[in-house]
């Protein structure tokens, strides 16, 4: 009976240390990264997501507004880099931010005219808001015209040369 016990309790030891051994194993096979939460951890380094999208890149474009010879504004605006909006879009969301007065005419596909900025309204002394890029005047509305980096932008309350 004596050896029946010992032949137990050996038979236990070595299942004990056998259970041990596999667990040490399966703990060291699953010591691989783990993702958590869309996180990759890994001895204690934290990874942004996955599915992270990268943040777009902004460019500073500057739009002076020349009401008189003596009044002159100039702001600057952040676009995206790949930027969408008009000259037009941009240029009311600045006039809406410093609570300025804002008329323009839409002719269709023609484009739209800006016809007042502030107090300053197309026809006053025969001038008209026009906007130049770096120095030119393009042949094309402020709603169909996308600023693009680097552009001087601006726009002058001037005498029409057309």
């Amino acid at each position: 009976m004596k050896k029946n016990i010992q032949f137990i309790i050996l038979a236990l030891v070595i299942i004990g240390a056998i259970t041990l051994w596999q667990n040490s194993v399966w703990q060291a096979k699953n010591k691989a990264p783990q993702v958590v939460n869309q996180e990759i951890v890994q001895e204690n380094i934290v990874t942004a997501p996955l599915n992270e999208e990268p943040v777009p890149a902004q460019i500073e474009i500057a739009v002076t507004f020349f009401f008189s010879e003596t009044d002159t504004q100039n702001i600057s605006y952040s676009l995206a880099e790949n930027n969408t909006k008009s000259l037009f879009t941009i240029s009311q969301e600045i006039a809406k931010e410093k609570n300025w007065d804002w008329q323009y005419q839409d002719y269709g596909e023609l484009g739209t005219l800006v016809s007042k900025i502030n107090n300053t309204q197309n026809g006053q002394d025969n001038k008209y808001w026009q906007y130049y890029i770096d120095d030119k005047q393009p042949q094309i509305s402020a709603d169909k015209y996308i600023p693009k980096s680097g552009e001087k932008i601006e726009w002058r309350f001037a005498e029409s040369k057309f």
